[in-house]
């Protein structure tokens, strides 16, 4: 990050998300479990999401609707698919 403001902002946000997952009482295993963050800079605000690639699934800290995500409410195996392609593209775009 080129930007000092940035940084903090990115570093700060990113403590409060990992301080949130501790006071829930539960432990991030590093080798199973990450923390992405993306930082919008024309809103100049922070968004994350939790990968665990054990388990294959994108998760947040806090409850989420599948029309956050223009994706219809889950009524059966064949749309849980549909997560399963969020999970692909974030490992994607973790590699590139």
């Amino acid at each position: 990050m080129h930007d000092e403001g940035v940084r903090e902002i990115v570093i700060s946000f990113t403590d409060g998300v990992l301080r949130q997952a501790m006071s829930q009482f539960w432990s991030l295993s590093p080798s199973n479990i990450e923390l992405l963050v993306d930082f919008a800079e024309d809103e100049n605000l922070c968004s994350y999401y939790f990968l665990d690639h054990e388990h294959q699934v994108v998760f947040w800290l806090d409850e989420r609707t599948t029309e956050e995500f223009d994706i219809p409410e889950v009524s059966g195996p064949d749309h849980l698919s549909e997560w399963s392609k969020v999970y692909v593209a974030s490992c994607d775009t973790l590699i590139t």
